[in-house]
């Protein structure tokens, strides 16, 4: 046995270790408050041509705690980790472009004035790849966690109870029925303390529960309650409730109850929106105003763009609009620079800024929408311009609002100037192509060859994705699956080797998901005829009973012409390693993963040229 644990502790040593030859730092063995001179050679990396590469530094212990960011100069950059920080993570970036070491991100760990790591730095690196990695485009890898909680349980056997929420987590993710073999030991020992302390009782209150042992579950969740009555899973519980209500007047009631025990709960602010937003669905406008400013908190500033919004579209109380408009930017931009407790550590300072910026633009664009119902174009392009430079000129709709003034306002010259910027840079909308014809006729433009004027502009855009689409090139072996269809035929990815196969994890329950289809219905279309290429659309994390019903009810409703495949258990999803959905796959023909692409940006013609694009890139 003592054989096997010594090959399985080199094995993590390995796995922490297994940094990339561009990347190092000194001193070697670095300590807190100690300065860590890192060293980033961008020769041979996906960075090597890159003008502005910026380290992310993500600092870590129990939890991840900050994530700062520097400028790299000539290879290098100094960091000092905190007198709390137990390891860091860096991720270096240029734009969207990353290196990320293959996934697993680049390492350091603190020792201690004996050169040792300190204790419970693996296990805060295992709860790292257990939990929260993900958030940093990283691979959560339950496997190397085991290893390095466990290599940490046996070396410093004090630190066990501060990680086993973590360890639980990696174990049932892996196997279920042998982590609850483990779990429920340790749960018990806990049990029996004389006094667990309140982050104990809160472990023995969901973790009963998650390996079904229901009796002590309850137990331990009234004990929980009763002796810490304002524990956050009261408050989430109570949220859910105020969430899941419809009766305006029950949810009066919860508000009140919330704000009574819970005002100072980081995530309060969650509860006033949700209520507000009540208010506005219920037609109480003026209410809705009155509510925001007696319980205003910088979290909630969107919710006076939502009231303008609703007021704006339905032509009414614009006078009200115009106030709730004014008030949120005044109090948007007095908040440029202020961090909420809700802030993610996993963002930047810088990155929370832009949020904020990006909240103020929709204000402005809003603003601009008001303006122009109300015959005042020249405020209105004034509103849109301000709302264009915070968006960097990036969003799409906010850039077409602008130009679409412009072209109103025989603004041709300008209207010009930025509508070949935008579709140049692949911040455009289909509807831009026919405001550009008006602003290049009016310009002197002859209109016979607006066509290629208009095609060498979209074929500009067209080379910078595809040249940053090249920088995105993967080449991994794809795990393989079998799994039954909606008609209960088996499809294996192995069967479908010799074609590229896009595979589509999604859930019934997932905004961005379901977002996302209109756009993927138009790819199965357009490669309807190829009998090359297969799309593939797995069905996963789904939280119903009736799985199988759920999703056949929801694509017969909706008529979407896809082959999904259910993946009862979440096992597949597991093995593609997906943190968050929607996540698709491009498979090539000899079954490796060239692509993996996240989330869902909104914008239907550009996913499908993505996806297109990464096709003819692969066949």
């Amino acid at each position: 046995m003592k054989t096997k644990f010594l090959i399985l502790f080199l094995f993590a040593a390995i796995l922490v270790n297994a940094q990339s030859k561009n990347f190092s730092f000194s001193p070697a063995n670095p300590a807190q408050n100690q300065k860590i001179t890192v060293t980033f050679d961008t020769k041979g990396t996906s960075l090597e041509n890159a003008k502005d590469v910026k380290a992310f530094v993500y600092e870590y212990g129990k939890d991840l705690y900050s994530t700062s960011q520097y400028e790299v100069k000539s290879n290098q950059f100094s960091v000092t980790p905190s007198d709390s920080t137990q390891g860091l993570f860096i991720v270096f970036k240029d734009g969207e472009k990353q290196d990320n070491n293959g996934g697993s991100g680049y390492v350091i760990q603190l020792s201690g004035k004996d050169g040792k790591l300190l204790p419970g730095t693996d296990a805060a690196l295992a709860n790292a790849y257990a939990f929260w990695v993900a958030y940093l485009d990283l691979t959560r890898d339950n496997d190397k966690a085991i290893l390095l909680f466990e290599k940490d349980f046996a070396a410093n056997p004090s630190i066990k109870n501060d990680f086993l929420s973590g360890y639980f987590y990696a174990l049932n993710n892996i196997d279920p029925v042998k982590a609850k073999e483990i779990i429920k030991p340790e749960l018990d020992k806990i049990a029996s303390l004389p006094n667990p302390t309140e982050e104990q009782y809160s472990l023995m209150a969901t973790w009963y529960e998650r390996i079904k042992d229901s009796e002590n579950a309850a137990k331990y969740k009234k004990l929980y309650n009763e002796k810490f009555p304002t524990n956050e899973t009261v408050f989430m519980e109570k949220f859910q409730l105020l969430r899941k209500t419809n009766d305006l007047q029950e949810k009066t009631k919860l508000i009140n109850e919330i704000q009574k025990d819970f005002a100072n709960s980081k995530n309060f602010p969650y509860s006033l929106s949700d209520y507000a937003r009540a208010l506005l669905a219920n037609k109480k406008y003026q209410e809705t105003f009155d509510y925001l400013e007696e319980n205003y908190r910088p979290e909630i500033t969107n919710l006076y763009n939502s009231l303008a919004n609703t007021l704006i579209k339905k032509d009414t109380l614009l006078n009200l609009a115009q106030k709730s408009l004014e008030l949120g930017i005044k109090k948007a931009k007095a908040n440029s620079k202020y961090i909420s407790p809700t802030k993610p550590p996993y963002m930047t300072n810088e990155e929370w800024y832009q949020n904020n910026d990006y909240s103020t633009a929709l204000l402005l664009n809003t603003q601009g929408e008001l303006y122009e119902k109300l015959g005042q174009k020249e405020d209105a392009l004034k509103a849109f311009n301000e709302a264009v430079t915070l968006n960097k000129e990036e969003d799409p709709e906010v850039n077409e609002a602008f130009v679409k003034l412009l072209v109103d306002l025989n603004k041709f010259d300008k209207a010009k100037e930025s509508l070949e910027k935008y579709i140049k840079e692949g911040h455009s909308t289909p509807a831009m192509k026919e405001l550009l014809s008006q602003a290049y006729t009016k310009t002197g433009g002859s209109a016979d060859k607006f066509d290629s004027y208009y095609s060498s502009l979209k074929e500009i855009a067209n080379k910078k994705m595809r040249d940053e689409l090249k920088e995105k090139l993967l080449n991994d072996p794809a795990p393989l699956f079998t799994l039954k269809d909606l008609d209960g035929n088996e499809v294996s990815l192995a069967s479908l080797k010799g074609k590229t196969v896009i595979v589509d994890f999604w859930a019934t329950w997932c905004g961005p998901c379901l977002a996302s289809f209109p756009a993927m219905q138009k790819a199965v279309e357009k490669y309807a005829d190829n009998d090359k290429v297969k799309f593939l659309f797995v069905n996963t994390w789904e939280r119903v009973e009736d799985k199988i019903q759920n999703a056949k009810d929801f694509i017969a409703k909706n008529k979407y012409p896809f082959q999904v495949l259910m993946d009862l258990d979440n096992s597949v999803i597991t093995s593609y390693k997906v943190s968050g959905i929607p996540t698709k796959f491009i498979i090539d023909k000899s079954g490796n993963i060239r692509f993996k692409s996240v989330g869902y940006n909104g914008d239907l013609d550009a996913m499908v040229e993505e996806i297109s694009t990464m096709i003819s890139l692969i066949e």
